[in-house]
């Protein structure tokens, strides 16, 4: 599942350094840990009651190089 939520939002302008990408979600959603554990940057507030993350080539490279 993870895997598939990431080729969904980390299209190919990410990987070819062109890109940084943003996301929010509800403060205390599930998806906040999620995205928190999955290597996004929490980058403040987006609108009223949501964190906006977000994840630049440098991120992305990281998480795909880390060892499982």
């Amino acid at each position: 599942m993870q895997e598939e939520l990431f080729a969904f939002v980390c299209p190919s302008n990410i990987e070819q350094k062109k890109d940084t990408i943003w996301l929010g979600t509800l403060l205390g959603a599930r998806a906040e840990n999620f995205f928190r554990k999955s290597g996004w940057t929490d980058i403040g507030s987006h609108r009223k009651g949501e964190i906006k993350f977000e994840m630049n080539h440098k991120d992305w490279q990281a998480r795909i190089n880390k060892p499982n």
